[in-house]
Parts: C-alpha cells; structure tokens; sequence
C-alpha cells in the first residue's frame, strides 16, 4: 500500500465516523388543532391531533428534543445511504490512486 492509498483509507475512516455521529434523524410532533372561537370562519378540523414530520440532524448522543411533543428516531435508511455513498466514493478513489505510476525518489 502506497502513501496516496494511505491517505485515501484516513479520509475514508474520517468520513464513516463523521458519517456514524451527525445522524440525521425524523422527528415527528403531534399537536392538537385550535378552535376557531371569536373567527367568522369554523375550524373543520377543531381538536383533532395533526401529526407533522420532518428531518433533523444531531449527534448520535444527543437526540433532538421539544419538551415532550417530539419524538425522534434515526433515520436508518439516510445512515445507511450516507455510508454506502462514502464507502463507493472512497473506493473509486482508492481503485483510482492504485492506478497511479508510482514517482521515482
């Protein structure tokens, strides 16, 4: 193994790590709709719960949280897409560098 495929296997560890603790993760929060008191207009949707969702990142350690309306969980899917797209990435790299004549000292 060469230096340039050295550096490659470094930059590749960095990434899965970074890639292994800034999860992203899909908190979902549930509230309950307003009444329309005092409006012209009636609410149809007056005291149902609308559950919203949406996508945020964190460490691993540290879920994100909104008192006791959130509920996170990790992403799976997105972990496992970020990690097959650095292991391909650095791959390509790797094969690449591997190609590389090496330069006469």
């Amino acid at each position: 193994m060469n230096r340039s495929q050295r550096i490659v296997l470094v930059l590749y560890c960095l990434l899965l790590a970074y890639c292994c603790t800034w999860i992203p993760w899909r908190v979902t929060y549930v509230y309950e709709s307003q009444s329309s008191v005092g409006s012209e207009t009636s609410n149809p949707y007056q005291g149902e719960k609308i559950v919203r969702s949406r996508s945020v990142y964190s460490v691993v350690w540290d879920a994100p949280s909104d008192g006791s309306r959130w509920i996170p969980a990790p992403a799976i899917d997105l972990i496992i897409l970020r990690i097959l797209a650095v292991t391909a990435i650095s791959g390509a790299a790797f094969f690449l560098v591997s190609l590389q004549k090496p330069i006469p000292r």
